[in-house]
């Protein structure tokens, strides 16, 4: 409940995620959904920006996603400066229209003013915005060797692959509960996505028949 009646609640973010390692040149200066953990976090500095006419704060930060693939992430102005992640924190980060740029041969994601992010979303907001594929992440935080869970604290290693196999049986075995209902609301969720392409292609296919007669048809 908020207490101050003027304030206006900020609706959560609806993301249609896409993994990393499917950026490419499809996606330069395009926004993309984005989520995935924060592995590093540059420090504050002022930079000449080429649409201002006085120093912006900058701040790169580096984003690894379940398909282990790493891309820097630029922050400007007020959302520089209040990125309050410490060095060595890796929370889980959803981004709302990121955009695509590419120099040197690299791939990176830029922000402007249409860009929103949120730390940490809570499991139930996730199961609606998180592709397949990252669809765990909102439950344990990821570090160089170490998966923590985020419903009791326990800390395992990493698979042999470098993925988080051992976490996900342990959600699977000790929140049995929570991890069925993540589940099943993705399953719903996917079935209405399902259910609105087939209506869509339906719709596709039932385009306008105009009956025409042949004049050259002997009567």
């Amino acid at each position: 409940m908020c207490d101050d009646p003027h304030a206006v609640e900020v609706p959560p973010l609806q993301l249609n995620v896409i993994p990393l390692n499917t950026v490419g040149a499809a996606q330069v200066h395009k926004r993309i959904d984005i989520l995935g953990v924060v592995e590093d976090v540059g420090d504050l500095r002022q930079v000449a920006a080429q649409t201002a006419s006085e120093p912006q704060e900058r701040r790169d930060i580096r984003i690894v996603d379940s398909s282990n693939t790493k891309l820097q992430l630029t922050l400007w102005g007020d959302n520089a400066k209040n990125f309050n992640v410490s060095h060595g924190d890796h929370p889980v980060m959803a981004i709302k229209n990121a955009l695509v740029r590419h120099y040197n041969n690299c791939y990176y994601l830029n922000t402007n003013d249409t860009t929103r992010f949120e730390l940490n979303p809570s499991a139930s907001a996730m199961a609606t915005t998180s592709s397949a594929r990252s669809k765990y992440d909102c439950f344990f935080r990821i570090s160089e060797e170490l998966v923590t869970c985020r419903l009791c604290e326990k800390t395992l290693k990493k698979s042999k692959d470098g993925c988080t196999g051992n976490m996900r049986f342990h959600l699977k075995t000790d929140h049995k509960a929570e991890f069925s209902k993540f589940v099943g609301q993705q399953t719903v969720q996917k079935e209405k996505q399902e259910a609105k392409a087939r209506a869509d292609n339906s719709r596709q296919l039932k385009l306008p028949f105009k009956r025409t007669v042949d004049t050259n048809t002997s009567q």
